[in-house]
């Protein structure tokens, strides 16, 4: 989607370990107009924020192996306290990842899997448009 302001295409990074999810998201919110890069991994994530690719937003699950969702969080607000957040896990009502969600103003938003693509969708310009 571009910004009207500036005619930019947002991009945004999918962090998701299953592949066909993360699949799904990109091939929907491309054709949104959205730039889309996706990694299966807290760790790929933060790597490609650290070699100075820039996103708009991040869409992270929570639950992965080895790195979850919360280390993406802290991660990236120990680097970049504007950078946006959307959370969507089958998790997220989970009292414990809430406490650590909580601690973090860049979440934006929780979405509990499985998700509608046309709510996502609209969550995404509410947050992207009220920059």
């Amino acid at each position: 989607m571009e910004n009207i302001e500036n005619n930019k295409k947002y991009k945004i990074l999918i962090v998701e370990d299953e592949i066909l999810i993360s699949l799904n998201y990109k091939k929907f919110l491309e054709q949104e107009g959205y730039l889309i890069d996706i990694v299966k991994n807290a760790n790929e994530a933060l790597e490609k924020i650290h070699n100075g690719v820039k996103y708009d937003l991040i869409i992270t699950d929570l639950e992965m192996p080895k790195w979850d969702g919360t280390y993406v969080i802290s991660g990236l607000y120990s680097k970049l306290k504007d950078l946006k957040i959307i959370v969507v896990s089958g998790c997220v009502n989970d009292p414990q990842y809430n406490v650590i969600i909580s601690n973090f103003p860049n979440v934006c938003a929780t979405i509990e899997k499985p998700i509608d693509l046309h709510k996502l969708s609209e969550l995404i310009k509410k947050i992207l448009y009220e920059k």
